[in-house]
């Protein structure tokens, strides 16, 4: 039982990655699909890539859910979480780490990180710290809409 719902759960991640990757292609308000987004509009200007690798360092590569440049070659970088209990600062640290890499070198980018379940208090705050966009299910319906 406990791995059919690892399973479904693994599954589940993979569809919302392809939701994300529809609605970038077509386009959306970033302010709808989070909470802390301004009134930007961003579609794909080129191919959005899903399971996208960025070298963090020599030794490691470190997996984007969603990458792709939106029409004015901003970058912008989705990850996503489905899993059964809210997200915490551990899971949402190499994102912000990467988030002040790409700052460091003055890279014009926009991060989203997705949770499905929510996020603690202390990783909400790490995110909008750190300047990075956020949302969770209930921000889903808004998504599935503009599909």
């Amino acid at each position: 039982m406990k791995s059919q719902i690892g399973k479904y759960s693994f599954d589940m991640g993979h569809f919302y990655e392809y939701q994300f990757e529809k609605i970038f292609n077509k386009g959306f308000n970033l302010k709808d699909v989070t909470y802390n987004g301004d009134d930007r509009f961003i579609v794909a200007g080129a191919e959005v890539y899903r399971n996208y690798f960025f070298k963090e360092t020599r030794l490691r590569n470190m997996e984007i859910d969603i990458y792709g440049k939106a029409e004015d070659e901003t970058e912008v970088l989705i990850e996503l979480k489905n899993q059964s209990r809210k997200t915490g600062k551990k899971e949402t640290g190499k994102f912000i780490k990467l988030k002040k890499k790409f700052d460091e070198e003055n890279r014009k980018a926009i991060f989203i990180h997705f949770s499905m379940n929510g996020y603690t208090k202390d990783a909400e705050t790490d995110l909008v710290e750190n300047g990075i966009f956020y949302g969770d299910e209930r921000k889903f319906p808004v998504i599935a809409k503009q599909m």
